[in-house]
């Protein structure tokens, strides 16, 4: 039987480092519900502009950094499946890890391998020479997502203040 609740376990828990914590990446002001038509190109290029619009990103540097991101998918996917993907990039142009997440009501092709529509998209930055952290970063995203109760939560939710507090909640366990 399936537990209604995330409850992770010591093993999946590690010490986190305070600049990885769901709230510093994932600003409330960083997630947005995207509508029909959306491509992976678009939802890439919109998040990023997110992250520029809100201060988290010089907008300079925005189109390269969506340009990059969109290179390293045409490379390999990020989709995981199941409704959701975890593209991501290692940069010079930010200094601390920033993300944006795109809520996809009704998904997206995303290239995912078990070709389900995409509805959740958490972008994810990284400081260039933070390999460790970054590969820390998207694990936790992928261990919570991995959880069925917790991807339900998130899946489900496409209020972005509900669905950044719902986020941050995983943060304490």
């Amino acid at each position: 039987m399936e537990s209604s609740t995330y409850q992770p376990t010591q093993s999946s828990d590690p010490a986190v480092e305070p600049g990885l914590s769901f709230s510093n990446v994932f600003h409330a002001d960083c997630i947005m519900v995207l509508g029909d038509g959306e491509t992976k190109s678009s939802v890439i290029a919109q998040l990023v502009k997110r992250l520029a619009k809100n201060g988290r990103l010089c907008p300079s540097q925005d189109d390269f950094v969506a340009h990059r991101i969109k290179y390293r998918e045409s490379l390999a996917s990020t989709a995981f499946g199941r409704g959701l993907a975890f593209p991501h990039l290692r940069t010079p142009y930010v200094d601390d890890f920033i993300g944006a997440i795109g809520i996809l009501p009704s998904g997206i092709s995303f290239d995912s391998n078990d070709g389900a529509k995409t509805k959740l998209v958490f972008l994810t930055l990284s400081p260039y020479a933070s390999r460790q952290h970054h590969t820390q970063l998207l694990s936790r995203l992928v261990s919570l997502l991995s959880n069925k109760a917790a991807a339900v939560r998130l899946l489900h939710n496409v209020n972005p203040t509900v669905f950044h507090r719902i986020l941050c909640s995983f943060d304490s366990m």
